[in-house]
């Protein structure tokens, strides 16, 4: 039995990392997601395994699959923010 997911927030939103994406190579505290756009990392995908909370330190590469969760709006937001970088 599940809670209802919090109004206004969506399921979870994944996000694929390509190489020439602006958060590569950076820390989740460098690319600071959410204070920047009010999306959270809730775990990221990479060659089969998944790191579940990652904390600020952990560094973002190619190919990782960020699962994303906020709002519509914050969630757009995050997705640019990983691709070109802060606006």
């Amino acid at each position: 039995d599940h809670a209802p997911p919090t109004a206004g927030v969506s399921a979870l939103h994944p996000v694929a990392l390509a190489a020439d994406d602006a958060a590569v190579g950076r820390t989740l505290a460098e690319v600071d997601l959410r204070a920047l756009t009010g999306a959270t990392v809730v775990s990221i995908r990479r060659a089969g395994a998944a790191v579940v909370l990652p904390g600020g330190k952990e560094v973002l590469g190619a190919g990782d699959v960020l699962e994303l969760t906020g709002t519509p709006d914050a969630l757009e937001r995050a997705e640019v923010a990983l691709r070109r970088g802060p606006s």
